[in-house]
């Protein structure tokens, strides 16, 4: 953990960026537990979750493309301020309306999509931070510390989300994420100027103006794509069936749905913290695809056991595996492509993988509820 705690010591900019984004991440677990529940309960559907998860994931394929390219041509500051703004008000509208008996379904699929509209904004914009606010020695430290926003998170947040939905209701749980996007508004308004404008046609550096096409012309980051979206494809039946899994063949409530991914993010920071020695692997690409295959056996082993415990040591191994993904994914990323490109590239990796992970939650609910049917 050295590294990582070094970067957080010693540049308090990236610091706040951090603590903000943790904060952020922690309601956004707590809403994403309780938003699956709350969809459950209301319509009984496997289905119905794997919808709801599709409006917030699909909008990123035509927003983020732009909002890349924003952030390349503008200050990030200004178009991440502008989206938690945005999305605070759309996470604290939805228990409004719920209390008031005013929110239909259609509705709440509505908020869904504006809510996964705007996200993009700063996903991109957080990783375009790193290499811009640390020196290029610190890239894979940084990108460790931000992937631990979204794993430590997890270790509490579902447990403290399923307490919170069992007892108050899924609304509370969604409220308390609406205020926490505050904290990173704090932070994002806090941000220096970074010099902006994408580089003209007459530069050196080649494939300014290819959009969607940007990414696959560096070879490193096209493989690290591919193997990506099936990774993120493969993990997406999971989402929808766990809290069907927990809830009709362990027998146990929002709790226990909690607890298994709270074990699942010890594993991802503990995963998390080995990155930096990860990271001096030579082979980057057979490390991914590593990942990947010890992610994909244990997901495997989860459908043959039926004991609390047992599926949460799976989840803990599982979480352990997956934690260094991303900080690895993004370092490579940050160091084939010129930094003036990176807002294009990470909006267009963005496009293309946001579906992969909601398709298969979709491709999951449709099984499931091909099996009730047939059951």
């Amino acid at each position: 953990m050295s590294p990582i705690l070094n970067v957080l010591r010693t540049h308090p900019t990236f610091r706040n960026i951090w603590f903000g984004a943790m904060i952020s991440a922690f309601g956004d677990n707590l809403a994403w537990l309780a938003m699956s529940w709350f969809v459950l309960e209301k319509t009984d559907s496997g289905a119905a979750v794997g919808l709801v998860l599709l409006c917030f994931a699909l909008p990123a394929m035509l927003t983020a493309p732009l909002i890349g390219r924003l952030l390349d041509h503008y200050q990030p500051r200004t178009i991440m301020f502008v989206d938690n703004v945005a999305r605070a008000l759309i996470f604290v509208v939805i228990p409004l309306l719920e209390v008031l008996g005013a929110l239909p379904m259609p509705l709440f699929y509505v908020l869904a999509v504006m809510s996964g509209a705007l996200a993009p904004a700063t996903q991109v914009g957080l990783r375009l931070l790193v290499p811009s606010l640390l020196p290029k020695d610190d890239l894979v430290a940084g990108n460790s510390a931000l992937s631990l926003t979204q794993q430590l998170p997890l270790v509490l947040s579902p447990l403290i989300g399923g307490v919170v939905t069992a007892r108050l209701g899924a609304s509370a749980a969604i409220a308390l994420n609406g205020l926490s996007f505050f904290a990173l508004c704090w932070a994002i308004w806090r941000l220096p100027d970074f010099i902006r404008g994408v580089t003209n046609a007459n530069s050196s550096e080649p494939h300014v103006e290819l959009g969607m096409r940007l990414p696959f012309k560096f070879p490193a980051v096209a493989m690290a794509m591919l193997l990506s979206g099936v990774f993120f494809f493969t993990y997406g039946p999971m989402e929808v069936a766990l809290p069907i899994f927990t809830k009709e063949t362990l027998k146990s409530d929002a709790q226990i749905y909690g607890l298994i991914w709270s074990v699942l993010g010890v594993g991802s920071v503990i995963g998390g913290s080995l990155t930096p020695t990860l990271a001096r692997w030579p082979r980057q690409g057979v490390l991914l695809a590593l990942i990947c295959g010890c992610w994909g056996l244990m997901q495997a082993l989860l459908g043959v056991s039926t004991n609390v415990w047992v599926i949460c040591v799976l989840m803990f191994v599982g979480g352990v595996a997956w934690g260094p993904y991303l900080a690895i994914e993004a370092s490579l990323i940050q160091r084939n492509v010129p930094k003036s490109m990176h807002g294009r590239v990470f909006g267009a990796r963005s496009a293309w993988l946001t579906p992969t992970a909601p398709l298969g939650t979709a491709v999951g609910g449709a099984l499931l509820t091909f099996m009730h049917l047939g059951c």
